[in-house]
């Protein structure tokens, strides 16, 4: 459920699902989501129709699980006009928004020295957002390929919108593809995804928790992190269970994540 939230909002187990169990997905930064902005519609989509008796305090609680500074400036402008739930909620939806703009306005090193910061403000922290810019997904079937690059903003807050970072993303499919780009895989195929950016300047600012997502025919199989940039996919063939796409014709998504130190 985890990596397939945005299938599970669309079947018809999304009518079953209890509060808790929408309380511990929305708590998770391994929720794979297109962005944040989607977690939220989700929220209230599911509010509105799922569960319309619930009490004002449940709403609010769940909503409070949104990560809004996540969510991009220009949405969160348009929730005013556009939330159903701002009327509703609207103490709780001033204070999140005031956060949000905070967070694009403002530099982290502010935010932090702030008197009400909390070290472990999830709010801060990236999910698994497979929408654009901050992810691009490559096919391994038709059109082989090894070698792709990638431009992302060098974090989600808009103050830093025009800084570019450039990534260089490789997929080493055989043991030929390893030995010419001198890399160790340990399994095949491996992807490798690093910053190609000349001289970066924010490697004191930011760090980058960066994810590969194998996925097949709509649906997330496996998520892996980038260990020295690369990637190793399990071996098929010792989990054929787990693989269950005809002849490797899986998608691989590289997803930048930014996190502020």
């Amino acid at each position: 459920m985890v990596w397939n939230f945005q299938n599970l909002t669309t079947s018809r187990s999304w009518s079953s699902v209890s509060a808790k169990l929408l309380e511990a997905l929305l708590s998770r930064s391994d929720l794979v989501v297109p962005d944040e902005t989607f977690v939220l519609g989700a929220l209230e989509d599911w509010i509105s129709k799922v569960n319309p008796t619930s009490c004002k305090e449940q709403q609010a609680a769940l909503l409070t699980l949104v990560r809004f500074p996540m969510i991009p400036a220009t949405d969160l402008y348009k929730l005013q006009f556009t939330s159903v739930f701002h009327f509703t909620h609207q103490a709780l939806y001033q204070e999140k928004l005031l956060k949000g703009f905070a967070a694009h306005l403002l530099p982290f090193g502010i935010l932090k020295n702030s008197s009400t910061f909390q070290r472990n403000d999830r709010d801060y922290q990236p999910r698994i957002y497979t929408g654009s810019p901050w992810s691009v997904a490559y096919g391994n079937s038709s059109r082989p390929w090894t070698s792709q690059t990638h431009i992302t903003p060098v974090h989600t807050s808009s103050i830093w919108e025009e800084k570019k970072v450039h990534w260089e993303l490789n997929l080493f499919n055989n043991h030929s593809d390893c030995y010419e780009n001198a890399v160790r895989c340990d399994s095949r195929p491996a992807a490798r995804m690093r910053m190609a950016t000349y001289n970066f300047q924010y490697q004191d600012i930011f760090r980058y928790c960066n994810r590969l997502l194998l996925s097949c025919q709509g649906r997330f199989i496996h998520v892996m992190d980038f260990k020295d940039n690369l990637a190793c996919v399990p071996c098929r063939q010792r989990t054929p269970a787990t693989y269950p796409c005809a002849g490797g014709r899986y998608d691989y998504h590289f997803v930048v994540r930014p996190e502020n130190i």
